[in-house]
This record gives C-alpha cells, sequence and structure tokens, in this order.
C-alpha cells in the first residue's frame, strides 16, 4: 500500500540482526535528497514516489521486522531526527542487538540540528556512516546545477526547512508491502540478496531490444557486445578472445570497426532469453550470454580500475547521443523512463544492432579518453586524505607480441600504454590531460548530470572511427575550451576587473564563503599547477598534488576567531568569506581543522606536510613566512584574481 511517510514514521519498525549495518554515502544520500527538492522545487502539490518498504509483523510484537528498504528508510530517520521539530511524534527505529546505534538516535532526536558526536560514538565503527550522513544531509547540494550550492542550512536560513520537511511527510511516498505470517523471512532474504528481486534497468531495456531481432544470429552478437559494454570496470577488448579482437579492433587493438561485429564468431544457444516474457516464463533461463566471460590469458596484461559512472548513466549519455532530436535529461538517473518516453519512430529509426554498434564506439572512446579511479571506490570518502597517491589512470589498449616459453611460439597479447604520448618539449601532455579530467570529475563527483562526459563523447563519430586518432595538443585545447566555458557562466566573472586594494568592498569583492562553487577552487588549482608545470611560474606548490574528493571549503582565518582580525575599516564577514581565506579540503581534515588558528594549521606537520593543493600550499607558505591576517587575505585575493584574469594566456600550450 501506498503511504506517505508520515505515516510510515508513526508505526514502529525494527531492523534486524541479518541486515546488514547502515552503508549508504554521499552518493546516495545526495541522490535522495536531490530527487526529492526538485520534485518539491517543482510542484509541491505532487507526490514523489520514493519506492518500497517490504516489512514482516512480527507475531511476539506489535513491530514491523524490515527485510527490505532499511537503508533510505533509515536516512530518512536520520533527516527528520535532525530537522523536524515535532520528531517526538514519530516511533524510534528498533534494532535487534545494535545498542550502539539506538543510543546514536536517542541523542540526534534530543539534540537534532545542534547534535555533536560524542568521543564514544565517534570511535564506534558501526556509527562511522551514520555521522557522516549528518554532515552530507547538512551540506550536500540540494540542485545538481554546478553554479548552485543550496544545500540544507540555507533552507535553515531562510525559514524554508518546514516546508520542505512538511513536503517529505505529506507528499514523499512509500509503498509498505506486508508479507505474508507464513512466510520464512530468512529465507525469503537470503534469496533476494543473492538472486537479486529485479531485474537491472539495463537488463530489461536490453531485452526489449533483443525482442525485436528475429534472427537469432544477431541476437546473438548483439548481447555478446551488450554484455561487453556493462562490465564499465574493464577495458571492453578485456572481453573478447584474441581473435575477435582482430576483427573489431584492429591488428594493432587499438581501433573500432562495430560494423564488424557480425562477423564474430557465431555459437547457437537455445537458452539466451530475448525478450522480458522469456525470463518470466523461465526464470532460470539466461540473460547474458556465457561467452562475454572475461577472456583469461596469462600473457593479457591485467587492469583493473573504477568507472567514473555505472552501465545505467552511461546508457543514458548514449541515449542523448544516438537520439538528439530527443530532450534527454543528464540530470536524471532514470533510465527505463528516458528509454520509455522516446517515441516509436524515433527509437526504430536506429535497429538494435545499430544501437549496440555505436554503444561499442561510445565505449571504447569511454576506455580511451576518460579518466578512471585506481585508487579504490568512487567517491569514497577514504581517499580525501592528502597523503594518498595517484589516483587516476588513462589508458589505450594496444597489441603486443610475446613469447609463450613452453609453446617456442609468439602470441598476440593484450596491453596497455598512455592514452597520449606526445610532448610539448619535454613537457607529456598525458599528465596534464589527466590533471585536467580528474579535475572535472571531482567537480562534477556525482554520476549524473556529467555534463563534461557528454561533451567529451560527442568529440568522436561512430561514423569516423579515425576520430579516435585525436592528438594529444587538440583533445587538451577541446577540453580545456569546455572548462573556461563553463567558468564564463560563473557570476565571480564580475569581480575579476577590480585589482586595486582600495576596492575591497562588497560591491568588489567576491566573498561567498562556504557557498563559493567548488569548481572554483578546483580550476584555481588546475590553473596555479599549469602556470607553475608549463609556464615555470614559481608559486612553490608541489607539481605531483592530484585532485581528490575534496567536498568542504576551509576558512583558512578561522571564523570563531574573527575578533582577532586587525582592521578598521573593512568589514570583517567580508574578509573572512572572500575567496582569499578559502580552500578546498577534506570533511575528514576540516573537521581535524576545525577552530584552529590559521598559524597551527600551517606549521602543524600533521596538517602540513602533505601534498596540498596549489591554492592551500600558497596560503600556508604565506601564513609560516608572514603569518595570516587582514594584509595577507586581501594581497592572496588579488593575487587569485590575477591568475582567474590571466586564465586564457595561462592555458596557451603554444605561447
Amino acid at each position: 500500500m501506498a503511504k506517505p511517510i508520515l505515516d510510515i514514521v508513526t508505526k514502529p519498525y525494527i531492523i534486524p540482526i541479518y541486515q546488514r549495518n547502515y552503508n549508504w554515502g554521499f552518493d546516495e544520500i545526495t541522490h535522495l535528497l536531490q530527487d526529492i527538492y526538485e520534485s518539491y522545487h517543482k510542484d509541491k502539490t505532487q507526490d514523489y514516489f520514493l519506492g518500497s518498504l517490504i516489512v514482516f509483523k512480527r507475531q511476539s510484537a506489535s513491530i514491523y521486522e524490515v527485510i527490505d528498504g532499511q537503508q533510505r528508510l533509515t536516512t530518512l530517520h536520520i533527516i527528520l531526527s535532525l530537522l523536524w521539530k515535532e520528531i517526538n511524534r514519530i516511533y524510534p527505529l528498533a534494532y535487534d542487538s545494535r545498542p550502539e546505534v539506538v543510543s546514536f538516535f536517542i541523542n540526534l532526536r534530543r539534540q537534532q540540528i545542534d547534535f555533536k558526536a560524542s568521543n564514544q560514538e565517534i570511535s564506534e565503527a558501526n556509527l562511522i556512516n551514520f555521522l557522516k550522513a549528518i554532515d552530507t544531509i547538512l551540506n550536500t547540494k540540494l540542485e545538481s546545477d554546478i553554479e548552485s550550492t543550496l544545500a540544507i542550512h540555507n533552507l535553515i536560513e531562510n525559514d524554508e526547512i518546514d516546508s520542505f520537511i512538511d513536503y517529505i511527510l505529506h507528499k514523499v511516498i512509500l509503498v509498505e508491502v506486508v508479507m505474508p505470517e507464513d512466510t520464512d523471512v530468512a529465507s525469503y532474504f537470503e534469496i533476494m540478496n543473492n538472486r537479486g528481486k529485479q531485474l537491472e534497468e539495463h537488463e530489461i531495456i536490453k531485452a526489449q531490444l533483443m525482442a525485436k531481432i528475429k534472427n537469432a544470429k544477431q541476437r546473438h552478437f548483439f548481447a555478446k557486445v551488450w554484455d561487453a559494454c556493462s562490465e564499465m570496470n574493464r577495458p571492453v577488448q578485456k572481453f573478447f578472445t584474441p581473435d575477435e579482437r582482430l576483427i573489431v579492433f584492429g591488428e594493432e587493438y587499438d581501433a573500432i570497426f562495430p560494423i564488424k561485429i557480425t562477423q564474430l564468431a557465431y555459437q547457437n544457444d537455445k537458452d539466451i532469453a530475448s525478450s522480458i516474457l522469456d525470463i518470466i516464463k523461465n526464470p532460470n533461463q539466461k540473460l547474458r550470454n556465457d561467452v562475454v566471460a572475461e577472456h583469461e590469458d596469462e600473457l593479457d596484461e591485467d587492469v583493473t580500475y573504477t568507472a567514473i559512472i555505472d552501465f545505467n548513466n552511461f546508457l543514458i549519455h548514449v541515449l542523448k547521443l544516438v537520439y538528439p532530436q530527443v530532450d534527454i535529461p543528464l540530470s536524471s538517473d532514470q533510465l527505463l523512463k528516458i528509454f520509455k518516453n522516446i517515441p516509436h519512430n524515433v527509437l526504430d529509426s536506429v535497429t538494435p544492432l545499430e544501437f549496440v554498434q555505436k554503444l561499442l564506439f561510445y565505449r571504447v572512446v569511454f576506455d580511451r579518453f576518460i579518466v578512471k579511479s585506481t585508487a579504490g571506490l568512487e567517491n569514497n570518502d577514504a581517499l580525501d586524505e592528502e597523503a594518498n597517491g595517484a589516483r587516476w589512470t588513462l589508458k589505450r589498449p594496444v597489441m603486443r607480441w610475446q613469447n609463450r616459453q613452453k609453446y617456442a611460439k609468439y602470441y598476440r597479447t593484450l596491453k596497455f600504454v598512455n592514452s597520449f604520448d606526445e610532448y610539448n618539449g619535454n613537457l607529456p601532455y598525458q599528465e596534464r590531460i589527466v590533471k585536467l579530467l580528474s579535475m572535472l570529475q571531482v567537480t562534477y563527483r556525482q554520476r549524473k548530470n556529467k555534463n563534461y562526459l557528454q561533451y567529451i563523447l560527442s568529440l568522436f563519430s561512430p561514423t569516423n572511427s579515425s576520430s579516435l586518432n585525436i592528438n594529444a595538443d587538440e583533445y587538451l585545447k577541446k577540453v580545456e575550451a569546455f572548462v573556461l566555458q563553463q567558468f564564463e557562466k560563473l557570476d565571480i566573472v564580475d569581480f575579476l576587473s577590480s585589482d586595486l586594494e582600495s576596492n575591497f568592498t562588497h560591491e568588489n569583492v567576491y566573498c561567498k564563503g562556504t557557498d563559493t562553487p567548488h569548481f572554483i577552487f578546483n580550476f584555481i588549482d588546475y590553473l596555479l599547477w599549469v602556470d607553475q608545470v608549463w609556464n615555470q611560474v614559481d608559486y612553490g606548490i608541489l607539481p605531483n598534488f592530484d585532485f581528490t574528493y575534496r567536498n568542504s571549503v576551509e576558512h583558512h582565518f578561522p571564523q570563531a576567531q574573527q575578533d582577532l582580525l586587525t582592521t578598521t575599516d573593512i568589514d570583517k564577514n567580508m574578509i573572512l568569506h572572500c575567496l582569499g581565506n578559502l580552500c578546498l579540503i577534506s570533511k575528514g581534515a576540516n573537521s581535524k581543522l576545525n577552530d584552529r588558528s590559521a598559524w597551527d594549521k600551517a606549521t602543524d606537520p600533521r596538517y602540513s606536510n602533505g601534498t596540498l593543493t596549489p591554492k592551500r600550499k600558497i596560503m600556508y607558505s604565506i601564513t609560516q613566512e608572514n603569518k595570516w591576517n587582514t594584509k595577507q587575505i586581501i594581497e592572496h585575493y588579488y593575487e587569485i584574481v590575477k591568475v582567474l584574469s590571466e586564465r586564457n594566456e595561462i592555458l596557451n600550450i603554444n605561447c
């Protein structure tokens, strides 16, 4: 039964011991809040369907055991415990054998927005994700637009939070499914988790497209290529045999000939499902072709990484490229809904086999021209620390002859090299391009709304495979031009003409504090790095720094020490919140540095010895030499204004 959240949270639920710990992170919580806010902002009278909640009523007590949906239910309880003034109207979530979580919710409900974790709560491993969730809820962007900085704390300041919470309570809908009393809950839970309770959206689309293909041989080719493309965390060439690679990727493995997929070997396999009806009629029927299994060869190079998007999001990008006449929103990740909204006459203008050929082409482009993470899971907060090493890779496949000694014979093997091997003098383009792409990725960190990814994919045409041969200089210029276009959209551009200290007034100074778009900080760091490494302008920065998912704006001169600012005629708030006093750091670092003096931050080796971002490094160096107060903040502000004003000259690699 469909129920508003208020009806859900005013019933008693318990999280059983067999359920895993709460593990929603930044992406899931941000996705949830942005989707709800988008619906709220568009029409406060419309319902927003959040999904299902599968429960079982315990016979021994009037309480409902949560079988599926505990992650979203827990997140809703955290949101309401933080922000709803009438929190005592709802039942607290109960937990089997997790007293530390029960205690956490008691404290959260009591303190609400003023919640501060105790030392014991901070040290509890089971509470780490709960504490991170609070920070994400309060600070993550509610709008996916890169220029927006709107967050929950803004709604609180603008007295809009009550209206938003009211929308969540009355217009956000969950479908509650109560299992029959004779259900073997443990067995059901195990089956559901082992098999998955429903098909992935891309699997449904695959089956619908395959149903249009009447020729069994073409269905085989379609399924093989689709399944290979769906494995986003491995190079697509890994899912083809050496003989198949020669046909589809050419003798050197570094080209792409999508039309040749029909020349691959055909194995008649009657067990492969070709439609949703096939799957429903025979649950044991395979949806995937076994030949998609990764081709393992002891001489092939092993490459592993984490792609910046999943296959569902990748398909949205491909749909937008293949059907340009349809307005396909990158801000949505509702793949199936997008696919269903494509008019039939438009969809039928491209045959399923033609579509999968284009899919393979764009997957090759993605592998070769988009960075991947090598440091672990995408957006993992544990990767925010400055001490981590390089975490981005950009590779292309190549064929290498290699001897298998026991057979005294040479074999074709799959190896991987840098996507770009050109140099500008003694400067490798590869390094700069990786810096540029990783800067974009940490700025557009969410899987949806990656406009930069759509732009890069659009640079290449499936009808012109030679477009893959773009040289490094041309590729760099095109992507940097995109970055400059994004920067020109920001209101900071209006503040770059003022360069005199006498003009340090509200009308002439960019001072947005924590509402400063993160893109600005990342772009500044990229410009400083390019200017030092490529133009030999010595800022004293560390050239080996990496862009990571730093997502917290730090006031170098702390707000709590505002009274110590040495000024008589300039607004102290303006000094504190101007770009000269700000840098971007990880949330973990922010919590450690909170309210410490600028001197402590810059001189304590625990905080200053890592591979700091360029802007932060400059600020620390200034502090170590001259302390950090009004004079230094204003001077650094104009230093950054100068860098931003000269952005076109700095990025001109041919000068």
